[in-house]
């Protein structure tokens, strides 16, 4: 199952939630509304966030993004809107080093907003450490277009979206760049980078995931059943 709902405590958890929902306009609407006609007894689930926010008036409603991309500058982001009109304190987990200083650069520019959004630039692990991360070679990657340049392997958002600690995550996409696994497999890169776990980053960001998280979503390219397995 690619994306689950989990309700504990009144509070909603939304897990795996990019695996079906970021990268396509169709899954951001069903995010916002989960079913095709939303009426009464069907509310759309980040609206009836919204509305638990302030039923149980949470004091701090905060949101952790793992994997996190351009996060809501990115129009795909089904987090968009809540981010602006609902979240006090949102941390953004990007583990890319390249694209984790664009989304810093985004957040710094929205004055009103940057004391509400915290970027962080770690991958999100089973342990606190560091971790062996691929990418493709962000030397040879337009960041904007995710054309590369100067080669024949095309453009695609796959380029700048898709990295993982585990390299066959990434092959299994050439499919869809119209590649074979051995010609992608030339232009990814091996990156060592610091990892924390879900528990060490809610401590760090002070975050207390009892009165204050309202969603945690997990999009960890192939890691998101292990990374919520240690969510205790």
């Amino acid at each position: 199952i690619p994306a689950e709902i989990w309700s504990r405590n009144m509070r909603w958890f939304v897990i795996g939630a990019g695996s079906i929902l970021l990268g396509s306009g169709w899954g951001a609407d069903r995010m916002r509304c989960p079913r095709r006609n939303c009426d009464a007894a069907h509310k759309c689930l980040l609206d009836q966030v919204s509305r638990i926010a302030q039923h149980e008036k949470v004091e701090n409603p905060s949101m952790l993004q793992i994997g996190a991309h351009l996060a809501f500058a990115d129009d795909n982001d089904p987090f968009r809107n809540i981010t602006f009109s609902t979240m006090k304190h949102t941390v953004l987990v990007e583990p890319q080093p390249r694209v984790s200083a664009m989304l810093s650069d985004i957040v710094a520019k929205h004055s009103t907003m940057a004391h509400r959004i915290e970027v962080i630039n770690k991958a999100v692990s089973t342990t606190d450490g560091s971790v062996i991360f691929y990418a493709f070679n962000s030397s040879n990657v337009d960041p904007v277009t995710g054309c590369f340049r100067g080669q024949k392997l095309g453009c695609s958002w796959l380029t700048s979206q898709v990295a993982s600690m585990s390299k066959e995550h990434i092959l299994k996409h050439a499919k869809w760049m119209g590649q074979t696994k051995q010609r992608v497999e030339q232009e990814i890169v091996e990156i060592r980078i610091p990892s924390t776990t879900v528990t060490t980053l809610l401590r760090a960001t002070n975050i207390d995931p009892a009165k204050d998280l309202l969603i945690l979503s997990i999009d960890a390219e192939g890691f998101d059943a292990k990374i919520a397995d240690t969510i205790k």
